[in-house]
């Protein structure tokens, strides 16, 4: 819950919509579609830079969470 899908290269977005939403003292949890993307990793890098020190990258991404059989909230109802 609470997830925002948020394509990394649409910068104009992130600095507009979505950084606002949060604080540098908010715990962040990045993570990509799958292992093999890194996208995760170069947000955690700015978010870094930016001050935000409390950043969780979850390696396996959305693949490795779904194929755990961990839950999924899609926000439709």
């Amino acid at each position: 819950p609470g997830a925002i899908l948020f394509d990394y290269y649409d910068m104009g977005r992130y600095l507009e919509e979505v950084l606002p939403r949060f604080s540098p003292e908010d715990t962040i949890m990045l993570y990509c579609s799958s292992v093999t993307c890194e996208d995760s990793e170069l947000l955690a890098r700015e978010l870094y830079m930016l001050g935000f020190k409390n950043l969780i990258v979850f390696k396996g991404g959305f693949e490795e969470w779904t194929g755990a059989g961990l839950p999924v909230d899609t926000g439709i109802k």
